[in-house]
């Protein structure tokens, strides 16, 4: 498989978990930000998590952690403009902290999908779009999205439609891209 980088979003207020930090949600006896990054380690050359709060938490695990460059919590595309910023190896791969089912299947099978036409490819469930689980082919996207986000937009799905971003289909897989935006049973935040 192509080297590439993964980036993980976990810089969000947390509003639909009662304002925890999602990342540090134990889910199934360990932290969310951890499920990225014992699937992942071994096939990414460098991990960059985008992170606002908790910091010296995220410092502490094996990742380069990145703040928003931008003020007020402008949401998760925020948090991708400041890992496509830090990032020096491409392609880059981008998920969510929130998917802990998520399989080396899917980095591959997005990664091996870029091209010069198709720079940017995101991945459908079979129901819907997963606008959060994403790759990036090079840096030639971050003008885009620094215009989208200048612009007022907020929207993953809008700046994603904006770039002609192509669809990857995984209807076999759709229990790998569940959610978990709740806390319940198996979350409890920390």
């Amino acid at each position: 498989m192509k080297p590439f980088t993964l980036g993980i979003l976990s810089g969000g207020r947390g509003t639909r978990v009662g304002g925890s930090d999602k990342g540090w949600l134990s889910w199934q006896g360990k932290p969310l930000i951890q499920y990225p990054l014992d699937t992942f380690s071994s096939l990414a050359t460098e991990i960059i998590i985008s992170a606002n709060r908790e910091l010296p938490r995220y410092l502490a695990l094996p990742a380069r952690v990145v703040t928003d460059l931008r003020p007020d919590f402008c949401g998760p595309m925020a948090g991708l403009e400041s890992i496509m910023s830090a990032t020096t190896t491409w392609p880059l791969m981008i998920i969510g902290c929130d998917m802990p089912n998520l399989p080396t299947t899917v980095a591959e099978q997005l990664i091996s999908s870029l091209s010069a036409c198709q720079p940017i490819v995101v991945a459908h469930d079979g129901n819907r779009q997963q606008h959060l689980c994403m790759a990036i082919a090079d840096e030639h996207s971050i003008s885009s999205l620094k215009r989208y986000l200048d612009d007022g937009g907020r929207s993953a799905y809008g700046w994603l439609t904006q770039n002609h971003a192509a669809q990857i289909s995984f209807p076999q897989s759709k229990e790998a891209f569940e959610n978990v935006n709740r806390l319940n049973e198996d979350s409890a935040a920390h």
